[in-house]
């Protein structure tokens, strides 16, 4: 079966038109290893890094929360919302960039 969305977007990985727990779940789903259509992987990679992982998760929760977007270096993700400096930040730019190993962060 070929999915089609009407709208689609980051995070609404069920394409039901609103983001919430049941994408979540399926988020979680395809990163234990369940098969996922390529809009399902398109719309789970909330950051856009190529993967799926727990980072989208947390972007994913975020916009539930209305505490900002998918990305977490973009406008309204995580970067401009408190996290921007300490050990938050550094941990999600450490993974998010693979730099991990150059004490590296964004100003």
């Amino acid at each position: 079966m070929v999915q089609t969305c009407v709208v689609e977007s980051k995070g609404d990985v069920k394409c039901d038109g609103v983001v919430n727990i049941l994408d979540v779940v399926r988020v979680v789903n395809i990163i234990l290893g369940d098969p996922a259509t390529a809009y399902e992987r398109w719309s789970a990679d909330c950051n856009e890094d190529g993967d799926v992982n727990t980072l989208d998760v947390v972007g994913i929760v975020n916009v539930i929360l209305g505490l900002g977007s998918c990305q977490p270096w973009g406008v309204g993700g995580i970067y401009h919302t408190g996290l921007r400096r300490g050990p938050m930040a550094a941990h999600y730019y450490c993974f998010l960039h693979n730099k991990c190993d150059t004490g590296y962060l964004p100003t």
